[in-house]
């Protein structure tokens, strides 16, 4: 059991702690940028934009390529999968681009399949999350991933990450936004 202790409150008794996966101990403004980067250069290409468009639409999109963060509120990391995709149908009407849901969503999936491929260097943790991680399960914590991300998507990430570390044994809980319950064994 862990007990927490700040100046303002404790916590005592803690068997099991719950981490999100994006932004907690995945760095997501490396992931989740390159990938927005990805989707803006695909729709620069399809749309025959000029490529001038490309820091407008990335930081619609929810990224600043100048630092590579990303944007507060989004809407990438913020959002949806499905609101993104919405917005940026609506917001390509400012280049004149009237395109629709589907084309756009099918525009994501193919960057989205393109980039598995070269993912796992986007895919790093957080500073200091991994000996946070480390240091809980030394103290025999249970660890849970508690995302909105899609079940194949978390696996592969925890399997990137797993082999970035030397630690292994952890055992996580994993719960979609739709209420999936599934437990992933990563040793």
């Amino acid at each position: 059991m862990l007990n927490f202790y700040t100046e303002d409150w404790e916590l005592k008794s803690i068997d099991t702690v719950l981490l999100d996966k994006d932004g907690t101990f995945q760095n997501d403004h490396l992931y989740w940028g390159k990938l927005a980067e990805k989707r803006v250069e695909a729709i620069i290409k399809k749309f025959n934009l000029s490529n001038n468009c490309f820091e407008d639409l990335c930081f619609a999109i929810g990224h600043n390529p100048k630092i590579c963060r990303l944007i507060k509120n989004g809407p990438v990391g913020t959002l949806s999968r499905t609101d993104v995709i919405e917005f940026m149908v609506k917001y390509l009407k400012k280049y004149d681009i009237i395109t629709d849901f589907k084309t756009m969503s099918d525009l994501f999936d193919d960057v989205h399949h393109e980039f598995m491929s070269q993912m796992e260097k986007y895919v790093d943790f957080i500073e200091y999350s991994e000996e946070f991680i480390k240091n809980l399960k030394s103290k025999g914590a249970k660890l849970a991933v508690v995302t909105s991300d899609s079940y194949s998507h978390t696996l592969e990430i925890l399997k990137i990450l797993k082999n970035k570390t030397k630690y292994v044994g952890m055992i996580l809980l994993f719960i979609t936004a739709t209420v999936n319950l599934c437990q992933l064994f990563i040793d």
